[in-house]
């Protein structure tokens, strides 16, 4: 492939050098202006997330923790609980637990641990984060 000149015919010295060391210059600029650039935007993109919670070991957060719903001891029977029982299941707030009794209220019930993901807010994570918990057991069995 043929390149075209970067200096007119004539124009610096007459052997090309001067065109060939500016050309090489202004590759190693760009090329450092684009490191600069791509560090920049990952110290950015790094500086967004999320900090990780800090632990609160005073008597006033132990107190707090404490208060704090544990997961169920067992199994929760998802197809008969209450809004406070699923609220106990990790990572369910009470905004989660109504939305899965609405579901369990317009669908019936649950078969698989699978129709969860139904649920607005359960997706694979959450449901993997709950799935041992979960008892699917049919209403009214023993």
């Amino acid at each position: 492939m043929k390149r075209k000149p970067l200096l007119k015919a004539g124009a610096g010295r007459h052997d090309g050098s001067a065109s060939r060391l500016e050309a090489e210059n202004w590759r190693q600029w760009l090329g450092v202006a684009a490191l600069v650039l791509a560090l920049g935007v990952c110290l950015l993109a790094t500086r967004d997330r999320a900090k990780p919670e800090r632990r609160d070991f005073t008597a006033g957060g132990l107190a707090q923790s404490l208060e704090t719903p544990a997961p169920p001891a067992g199994t929760l029977r998802v197809n008969e609980a209450e809004l406070e029982e699923l609220i106990q299941l990790p990572g369910v707030g009470e905004t989660l637990a109504q939305a899965i009794l609405d579901e369990r209220k317009k669908n019936g019930a649950f078969h698989y641990a699978e129709d969860l993901m139904a649920v607005k807010g359960i997706g694979p994570a959450k449901l993997s984060q709950i799935r041992s918990y979960l008892d699917l057991g049919e209403e009214g069995e023993d």
